[in-house]
């Protein structure tokens, strides 16, 4: 028996193994995704902070709350909200209830794009 789980070595191997499983299952669904023309020229990075925004409700969503729903790193996706902004795929204007932050939403154009 596993000491800190608690299940037997079989089980622990086959959970590992379908672990292993849809990671490659996942990767090779991402390249798969990432060749095709629905992205229009998009990442798949993109398309999620995109497809984000689009779950928000009406007021948006602050960047931290984004940050929280993404596997990026908080300074690249910095980069890639400052990009989308400057393309006019996203809006970012300040949070009345925090001085400090921001709320992100999607432009029309974002929303026809997503």
């Amino acid at each position: 028996m596993s000491e800190h789980s608690g299940e037997a070595p079989g089980q622990a191997r086959a959970a590992v193994e379908a672990w292993e499983a849809l990671f490659r299952a996942q990767s090779v669904l991402f390249r798969q995704f990432a060749r095709s023309e629905v992205w229009q020229g998009r990442s798949t990075r993109e398309y999620d902070v995109l497809y984000q925004l689009s779950r928000a409700d009406e007021a948006g969503m602050r960047q931290r709350d984004l940050t929280d729903r993404l596997y990026i790193s908080q300074p690249s996706l910095s980069r890639m909200i400052d990009r989308l902004v400057e393309e006019g795929l996203i809006h970012r204007r300040p949070d009345p209830s925090d001085g400090r932050g921001a709320l992100l939403e999607l432009s029309p154009d974002g929303r026809a794009l997503q």
